[in-house]
């Protein structure tokens, strides 16, 4: 049945029917409703978000034989089965999990007696609240989903299996004798527990006839959680018990406690002395299992040893293991911490404690050796010389002891992770600082290297390296420029050329604007990670003659710088501003330009430390500036219809960026002020034609080149978390040799305006860069 609405005044659903009520607005209510009869199994599922209701419950099971167990089954969700030749708990399989449907809450489920009707869970919710009444001694499945179960219990016997997804029992179950006062026929509700997490927060079970009515079996790949109380209690091999589940709580086992060889005991640790806990009122025996430490108390300094009681036992903590193993073993992935584990006669504690580090070993000194005494000459008749004294030995200078490392820096590898690490190792033992610390705590080796990288914030530095390198985008721009004014005039221009570009007086003044943009990615270095940016922005200026053959001018601009880290959550951006001079002149086949600006930037970045147990958001913001200054000479060379031109030039960059202080949690970094200098020289040849394209007079150029870089290449940024030392950590450098490639074609649209079209790309072995230029001249 789908969007539909049956109502019903009572109905009976039986003969082997399968029944679906599935999709939003689709309703079946009824007054009574009872699923299957005494002659075969009936299946009603309840799926995408159909509704179901019965104003007098549904009845999922009718004994008219004692002989006949085939009873009704209601699915939420998805498809089960049954197979009608078996009666284990496992008779019942799950197919394909599907949305849920609503069962309405005031509809009360009642298995009737025996063990005929099941109640089965095969969802893909997240989070369903089914808050309905349940009676009777059926079974309750969980095969898929997170399920909770927050209605009336107390009622329910039966059993409860779990095969997959997560199933909460909010409440007390098994607390009313389902068949009559007396001790053959009493109730009993049993949890069995695979591939799947049970969580139980209420009492489950009582004591009638002496007997405690609930018992639980733990599976492998099962685990049983929750801060209720349970009864007798099996956990296999690769079960799992989790007290508090994630969180510091006590579970309750009114009865005996059996952990088999490679179960497992999740502990979650406070550090006010609590733990979580198992309370056992009889005997605990332990054959072999793995207590696992699985968080830490992020407000409790670890740095001396803690004992927790993980486990106590009224009838006594018994070591059940075989003969040459341990009864329990302390596990913890952690790369930094200490864990054992003792027994008394009715309690397991867990020690714990920050592991000790030993100091680096101070190398032996050398001695130095004795030098050979001068030997005495034979004497001589008169006088008789004095002897030559043996002399001293130069005392060995004792070696300066090697400094201890900090207890993160055992485990990191690259300088940048050793540094931070030093940071980390050394942080506040209170409040945000301490939390932070035992997050770390815990990790292993490969995990805390990469919590180091994304502490270290390197990204941050490596912004630097971008905003220097782009300053050549801008440079460039103007370099192109000053060619183009130059090769205006008729004395500029190759042979070809003088017959199909226009000339234009040479004391002609001009404005021209020019978009740019450019996409660079920068291989990590340095031991930081790598780096991809993008620019786009644009440049207008105006010029004019000095002399027939020096020409000058004014340009400004805006662009924006995006940066997004290769290895971290990491990105940002820089909004620049740009103002400066540029000039030129051709002597002959000689031309000389050059270029000197300054620009503003205003830099703003946002990042994310997350690691297991810990997250962070940080955002920052500082303002920098640059200067920049460009020379270059070059040489023309006509070659028939072409020209050659080998070039030179030399850039300074002068980069200062002032204080960075991010905000966000313990993470945050506080960043020095960062001063670098950098040179680039370049060597290349230019070679350029002139063309007619669709009655378009066109120069078509093209060069190649090597550009080399001298100065502050590497980052470093001094910086510091809150109120811990300082560190440094290097940023990407910047690539010290690259290759340099143009093309482009300048169209002349009239005598008075140019349009300019151009692509450059660098190739250097940590850096591949692209830019795509287009330029309006008008001259007037």
């Amino acid at each position: 049945m789908t969007t539909d609405s049956l109502l019903l005044g009572s109905a009976i659903i039986g003969r082997s029917n399968q029944v679906s009520i599935s999709g939003q607005g689709t309703r079946l209510a009824a007054q009574s409703m009872t699923l299957g009869t005494s002659d075969s199994r009936t299946y009603l599922t309840l799926s995408d978000g159909a509704e179901l209701s019965s104003t007098n419950g549904i009845l999922i099971s009718t004994i008219s034989s004692i002989n006949n167990p085939t009873r009704g089954t209601l699915a939420v969700g998805g498809p089960v089965v049954t197979d009608p030749n078996r009666t284990d708990i496992d008779s019942t399989t799950a197919g394909t999990a599907q949305a849920a449907g609503r069962l309405d809450p005031q509809t009360a489920i009642n298995f009737g007696t025996g063990n005929g009707g099941h109640l089965a869970f095969n969802h893909t919710d997240t989070d369903l609240q089914v808050a309905n009444t349940l009676n009777g001694t059926g079974r309750v499945y969980a095969f898929n989903g997170n399920t909770t179960l927050s209605g009336d219990l107390t009622g329910l016997a039966g059993s409860v299996v779990v095969r997959g997804g997560r199933l909460v029992l909010s409440g007390n179950v098994d607390q009313v004798n389902q068949r009559g006062n007396t001790a053959t026929t009493q109730s009993l509700s049993r949890f069995n527990v695979g591939k799947g997490t049970l969580v139980v927060n209420g009492i489950a079970g009582r004591t009638e006839f002496g007997t405690y009515t609930n018992s639980a079996q733990v599976l492998d790949g099962g685990v049983l959680a929750g801060v209720g109380q349970v009864g007798t209690t099996q956990v296999a091999s690769g079960g799992t018990l989790s007290p508090g589940e994630n969180a510091i709580g006590a579970l309750a086992i009114q009865g005996d406690l059996d952990m088999a060889a490679g179960s497992r005991y999740a502990a979650d640790i406070a550090g006010d002395g609590r733990a979580d806990k198992i309370n056992v009122s009889g005997t605990a025996t332990l054959r072999g299992t793995q207590v696992n430490v699985t968080a830490l108390d992020p407000a409790q300094s670890y740095q001396g040893c803690r004992t927790y009681t993980l486990l106590s036992a009224q009838g006594g903590v018994v070591d059940g293991a075989a003969a040459g193993t341990a009864y329990a073993q302390a596990l913890t992935n952690s790369a930094f911490l200490n864990v054992g584990l003792q027994r008394t006669a009715n309690d397991l504690n867990l020690t714990i404690e920050q592991k000790s580090v030993e100091p680096t070993p101070t190398p032996t000194p050398t001695p130095t050796p004795t030098p050979e005494p001068t030997p005495t000459p034979e004497p001589t008749p008169t006088p008789t010389p004095t002897p030559t004294p043996t002399p001293e030995p130069t005392p060995t200078p004792t070696p300066e002891p090697a400094p201890t490392p900090g207890i993160f820096q055992t485990v990191m590898l690259t300088q940048n992770q050793f540094n931070t690490a030093g940071a980390l190792s050394v942080l506040e033992q209170s409040g945000e600082p301490l939390r932070l610390y035992n997050n770390l705590l815990v990790l292993d080796a490969e995990s805390a290297r990469n919590a180091a990288d994304q502490l270290s914030g390197d990204y941050l530095g490596s912004t630097s390296t971008a905003l220097i390198a782009n300053s050549q985008v801008v440079s460039g721009v103007l370099g192109t420029r000053m060619r183009n004014l130059l090769d205006t005039g008729t004395l500029r221009m190759p042979a070809m050329a003088l017959n199909l570009m226009p000339s234009t007086p040479t004391t002609q003044n001009g404005a021209w604007v020019q978009p740019f943009g450019n996409w660079t990615k920068t291989s990590g270095n340095n031991g930081a990670g790598g780096l991809h940016q993008s620019t786009g922005g644009l440049l207008f200026g105006a010029d004019g003659s000095f002399t027939p053959d020096w020409r000058g001018g004014v340009y400004a601009g805006y662009s924006r710088l995006k940066f997004d880290a290769d290895d971290s959550d990491a990105d940002g951006h820089s909004d620049n501003y740009h103002l400066g001079l540029y000039t030129g002149g051709q002597i002959d086949a000689l031309r000389l330009s050059a270029d000197v600006g300054y620009t503003w930037h205003k830099l703003e970045s946002e990042r994310n430390v997350a690691f297991a147990g810990f997250s962070d958001h940080l955002t920052g913001k500082r303002n920098a500036q640059s200067l920049q200054a460009s020379g270059e000479a070059a040489y023309r060379i006509p070659v028939g219809s072409m020209a050659l031109e080998p070039f030179a030039g030399l850039s300074y960059v002068r980069y200062d960026a002032k204080d960075l202080h991010e905000k966000g949690g313990p993470a945050a970094l506080d960043v020095s002020s960062d001063k670098q200098d950098t040179f680039f020289s370049t060597l290349g040849l230019r070679a350029s034609s002139s063309i007619n394209v669709a009655n378009v007079n066109t120069q078509v150029y093209g060069s190649v080149g090597w550009r080399r870089a001298y100065g502050d290449l590497d980052p470093r940024n001094v910086q510091s978390f809150a109120g811990g030392p300082n560190f440094e950590v290097q940023g990407v450098a910047q690539t010290r040799d690259t290759a340099l490639t143009e093309v482009g074609a300048k169209l002349r649209l009239n005598r008075q305006t140019d349009l300019d079209l151009s692509y450059q790309g660098q190739f250097g072995t940590d850096t591949r860069f692209h830019s795509v230029n287009a330029g309006v001249t008008v001259r007037f």
